[in-house]
This record gives C-alpha cells, sequence and structure tokens, in this order.
C-alpha cells in the first residue's frame, strides 16, 4: 500500500494525511467522519488556555419520527473542556518507523474511523432513517418492535391459549417478512452511513425471524432479508449477524438540538427487542462505556507518543496521562457497575439475552441457513456467526493494546484452547473494519507503553512516579474486569443456575437447590466461550501485567 504521510507528531493532537481504507470497496463514500473540532466533550487531555471551535448540534436535520426511544436516566456530571493545538515536531529514525508509528497512533485517523473526542462511536449522530425506497425494512422493523414479538422458547413455555396467540402473531410477522421484495443495496452504496444503518435494520430483522421460529423447525432466512444482508456485510466487511457494532456503537440517539458530542446523560436507546428500559439500559451501558472511555483512548495515545517521541520531560507527561487515563478507567468500572440497579436478572437473561445470540449459539444446535447466498459471494466474516458479545468491545481491546496487557504473558493466552484461535482475536473480526485495523497496527506496534515504562525503571529506579502511574492504570483496568465478573454473575451465571435447578426440580418433582453452583464454568457466553474461563483468564491476564521488581 503506497502511503502518504505528513509527518507531524503532536503532543496533544495529531495531523496526519494517508490513503484510503483498502478493505471497503472503493465505491463506498466515507461520510461517517465529522471534523475533529466538532464538539467539546468532558476531557482532561488539556490545561490550556487555547479554546477550539463551538459545538455543533446534534445534526437537526435528521428525522426521529416513529422511532421508539427510552431516555438514559444518569445524572450529568460533565463539563465542556479546552482544548490545546499546539503541535510538537520530532522526526523519526526512519521512513517506516514515521509510517507505522503514524498509522498506529492516530486515533483522529480517518481510516480507522476513531475520533479524538467520541473514540469508537460515531463522530456524528448515526442516521435515523432510510429513502423511501427502503421503507419496506423500517416497516418491518416498526411492526415487529409494536407487536412485540416473543422469543420461540418463551411462547412453547406458555399456557395453551398464550402460547396459540404468541405463535399466531409471530407467524404472521414471519410470513410478511417472506412476501417483501428483495430490494437492491445499489443507491446505498453512495453512503457507508447509510450502509450501516441498511446493516442495523436487516440484523435486526434477521434476529426477529430466526428466535420466533419454532424450536423443532429449521432456521432458513429468507431472500428479502439474507440477500441485501449478506450484500451489505460484503461491502462493509462485517459478519452477517447482530455485533456490538450494531447494537452498541449505532443504536443511539440524543437531543436533535443538543451539544455534539453528546454527554453520556442525553443518550437514547433506539430499537430493541423487548421494548424494556432494562434492554436499553444494557445496550446505553455499553455505549456510555465506548463515549467515556474515548478520553481514555486519546490520553494513552499522547502517553504513547510521549513515550516514542518525548524528550528529558517524557516520564513527567506520561505519569500524567495515565494517572488521567486511570481516573477514566475508574470511572468506566463506575458507569458498568450501576447496571445493578437498572436490570431484572431473570428478565435480562430468560428474555432479552437470547435474541442477541447468533446462528453458533442455538441450543437444538440447527444451523441459520441463508437463501440467496451463493448469489453474493463470499468473504472473510461470512462463517462468523456468535452474534453480540462484550468481548467485541473496541474500547477494552484498545486499552489493552496500550497498555500491554498481552505482551505480559504472551500472545494467544487470554484463556483459549490449545490449537483455537484466541477467543478476542476472533472477536475482532465483528468490529467495524476501521477498528479492527486500528488494533492491528497498535498491537503489531514494537514500541509500547509498558516497555518504556520497563526501561525509565532500569534508568531511574522502580520507585519511579512513571512506574507507579502504569501500574496503577493497570489496576484500574483489572479492577474493571472483577467488576464485569459480578455484573456476569449476577445476570448470567445465578439466572443460568436457577434455570437448571428448577428445570431439574420439576423433572424430580422436588423443590429447586442450589446443589449445582460449582458448575458455573458450563455457562456460555453469547460469543459462544466457556463464560467464567474465560473472564478469570483475561483478568488474571491483567494482574499479571502489573510490573514487580527485584529490590534486593
Amino acid at each position: 500500500m503506497h502511503i502518504k504521510l505528513i509527518a507531524l507528531i503532536a503532543v496533544a493532537t495529531a495531523v496526519i494525511a494517508a490513503p484510503a481504507s483498502e478493505g471497503v470497496q472503493a465505491d463506498v463514500m466515507d461520510n461517517a467522519g465529522a471534523p475533529e473540532n466538532a464538539g467539546t466533550r468532558v476531557s482532561t487531555v488539556a490545561r490550556d488556555d487555547h479554546v477550539q471551535a463551538p459545538p455543533k448540534s446534534c445534526d437537526p436535520h435528521q428525522s426521529t419520527r416513529d422511532v421508539p426511544q427510552l431516555v438514559g436516566v444518569f445524572p450529568n456530571d460533565e463539563k465542556p473542556t479546552k482544548i490545546a493545538p499546539a503541535i510538537y515536531i520530532r522526526p523519526a529514525s526512519n521512513q517506516q518507523d514515521i509510517d507505522l508509528f503514524s498509522n498506529a497512533t492516530s486515533t483522529a485517523h480517518k481510516d480507522f474511523d476513531i475520533d479524538k473526542h467520541t473514540g469508537f462511536v460515531p463522530a456524528r449522530r448515526p442516521l435515523v432513517r432510510l429513502p423511501s425506497a427502503w421503507k419496506e425494512w423500517e416497516e418491518a422493523r416498526d411492526a415487529a418492535v409494536f407487536a412485540r414479538l416473543q422469543l420461540a422458547e418463551v411462547t412453547e413455555k406458555a399456557d395453551e391459549k398464550q402460547r396459540d396467540k404468541e405463535k399466531a402473531e409471530t407467524e404472521k410477522w414471519r410470513a410478511s417478512i417472506r412476501k417483501m421484495s428483495v430490494l437492491s443495496i445499489d443507491e446505498l452504496k453512495e453512503s457507508k452511513e447509510k450502509l450501516i444503518l441498511a446493516r442495523h435494520l436487516l440484523t435486526f430483522l434477521l434476529h426477529c425471524y430466526a428466535h420466533t421460529i419454532p424450536t423443532i423447525d429449521p432456521i432458513v432466512i429468507p431472500r428479502s432479508i439474507s440477500v441485501p444482508l449478506l450484500q451489505t456485510s460484503k461491502i462493509l466487511q462485517h459478519p452477517p449477524v447482530l455485533t456490538y457494532f450494531d447494537e452498541n456503537l449505532n443504536n443511539w440517539d440524543c437531543p436533535e438540538n443538543g451539544k455534539f458530542p453528546p454527554s453520556i446523560n442525553d443518550l437514547r436507546c433506539r430499537t430493541t427487542f423487548t421494548g424494556t428500559t432494562d434492554e436499553a439500559e444494557f445496550h446505553l451501558t455499553l455505549t456510555r462505556i465506548e463515549l467515556r472511555g474515548g478520553e481514555a483512548l486519546e490520553l494513552m495515545r499522547l502517553a504513547l507518543v510521549e513515550a516514542v517521541h518525548g524528550n528529558e520531560n517524557g516520564p513527567a507527561k506520561v505519569t500524567d496521562y495515565l494517572e488521567r487515563a486511570t481516573i477514566v478507567i475508574q470511572e468506566l468500572r463506575e458507569i458498568l457497575l450501576r447496571i445493578k440497579n437498572l436490570m431484572d436478572p431473570d428478565l435480562f437473561y430468560n428474555k432479552i439475552r437470547p435474541w442477541l445470540s447468533g446462528g453458533d449459539g442455538d441450543t437444538g444446535g440447527r444451523l441459520w441457513i441463508f437463501e440467496g447466498k451463493d448469489e453474493v459471494g463470499e468473504w472473510p466474516g461470512l462463517s462468523e456467526l456468535s452474534g453480540l458479545s462484550a468481548a467485541q468491545s473496541p474500547i477494552i481491546q484498545a486499552l489493552d493494546a496500550y497498555l500491554g496487557i498481552e505482551s505480559a504473558r504472551g500472545k494467544g493466552s487470554y484463556a483459549t484452547a490449545s490449537g483455537k484461535k484466541p477467543f478476542l482475536e476472533r472477536m475482532r473480526s465483528y468490529m467495524a473494519l476501521g477498528h479492527r485495523k486500528f488494533l492491528s497496527e497498535l498491537r503489531a506496534y514494537p514500541r509500547q507503553i509498558r516497555t518504556y515504562v520497563q526501561t525509565i525503571a532500569e534508568q531511574q529506579g522502580s520507585d519511579s512516579a512513571v512506574v507507579h502511574a502504569y501500574n496503577i492504570a493497570v489496576k484500574a483496568l483489572k479492577d474493571l474486569r472483577d467488576s464485569h465478573m459480578v455484573i456476569v454473575t449476577l445476570f448470567v451465571i445465578g439466572p443460568a443456575r436457577r434455570v437448571k435447578n428448577e428445570a431439574a426440580a420439576m423433572e424430580a418433582g422436588s423443590a429447586p437447590s442450589a446443589r449445582d453452583e460449582g458448575k458455573n464454568d458450563q455457562v456460555k457466553g453469547t460469543g459462544g466461550t466457556e463464560l467464567v474461563k474465560f473472564l478469570k483468564g483475561v483478568r488474571e491476564q491483567t494482574a499479571d501485567a502489573i510490573l514487580q521488581f527485584d529490590h534486593d
């Protein structure tokens, strides 16, 4: 790939030009990006008195007609900040170093679809509606939301009257899907935003269709959904299944005339399968983490910039960036833990979580058969059907990469069975192409914050401030993973145990007990992994990354 760069390495911001992304077809216009000065957000990234451009509105030209919306409930504790535009220029040792460094550390780089204010969250309000030519998809989505379709496994457990009613309702909706036209996506290719919205609509319809089919029937996805879904997914190089990218990075809304980027208090969830605030808060919690995490992402970038190109003041600056990033990571943990008061565990496990599973998670082992698949052709993500998983979060994997978590124990050690592709590596294939490329380059970059801190420790001693700052940042990330274990135990392991015990009790004709508590490791995540084993593995690996020195 021919690289054209302006080698300006910024202490507070990076200004870099680079080629268009290879993976997305050339006829897709990248309209998703926004100017870097598109608004203010909570930040401690700079402390100078330089002020950026005034915040822009939240794209008031986009209509929110008929779109189900649910408002978040967190208090607004955010304040605008000032961003320093100062540029520090220092040539790298060779051209190859400049190229790799520029790509791997510029979070404002358009090819990566990353914004220095919003991180991996789109730098503008996601598109709300497609042109009228595709209204059939939106009408089908709205009909499913209005009907409050029920999961097949839930319907089959209902009493006879309710079961017959819900089966008739879901079959009526599926019949309408089979009668839909196979709409062309040719005119959608002019806009990446339209393709992303089309994918979101189609994956929603896909999951509604697949998860309402009786559990004894084969899962055959009709051409009206499968053909355009496969086509849009192939262009975007994305698996043809609902993912974190669809539901947690592009399923939010904000006030039309509000500031942008919005505060986490202003986020609203657009579409849910169940129509419950519980489901809305589940998705919004992850969106809030990604949006708030954008600041940590930028601070880590600045720390790496300083580690590679800094001068004698480098250790002090890296220390400062790491300490401020730690504060943000601690806030991410607080956001995550708040969900304990926002969702009912049994409702989440039994009636929300199953909607998010993909073709790999069918309890009966049925495959999802896509009609018209041969007409579309293949691409690397075609066979990935695991569905939505928190492991697809780009902000967490980015923090891991910046802090060198994986290198602390060796690549591929994320609780992965021998001979199998590492789970987190596989989950990266469910991310947006730009995000995958960013993580790939960052993880492959030979210079890391971790190795820099180790070098400083050798030069200045292990009690250096930068060593302490690095360790508290890793500790904050480990604490975040501890809290994730708490949430998983509350909302997945506990309900799974209760369901299993209730089923065993019904079969035996006795009362439920807690005798199977020791079998938690058998619970599978929506991504298909052994949930507890995996989470314990990444938590232990994070703890291992804390630097320890022999003081003999």
